[in-house]
């Protein structure tokens, strides 16, 4: 059948990941080609390419978030997008 996850994401000052899902968030960036890295790290490439391994995935996002700050559940959006 299909896969399901769920996700539960808090938000960090401002609009980062936690410390314990930063390199998670950074892998789902690099697949994804949104992250901003250094070159050297640029060449290195995934093991499972994001359209492969994400590709049908059934999920849901509860995000954790203080609505005062400026970027209110950045990372629950994040994982949504």
């Amino acid at each position: 059948g299909m896969s399901k996850a769920v996700f539960l994401i808090a938000t960090y000052g401002e609009g980062e990941p936690t410390d314990n899902s930063a390199s998670f968030v950074m892998d789902l960036k690099t697949r994804a080609g949104t992250a901003v890295l250094p070159e050297e790290e640029k060449k290195e490439e995934s093991d499972f390419p994001v359209e492969q391994s994400l590709e049908g995935l059934e999920y849901c996002v509860f995000g954790l978030g203080n609505r005062q700050y400026e970027h209110f559940n950045a990372m629950g959006k994040f994982f949504d997008s």
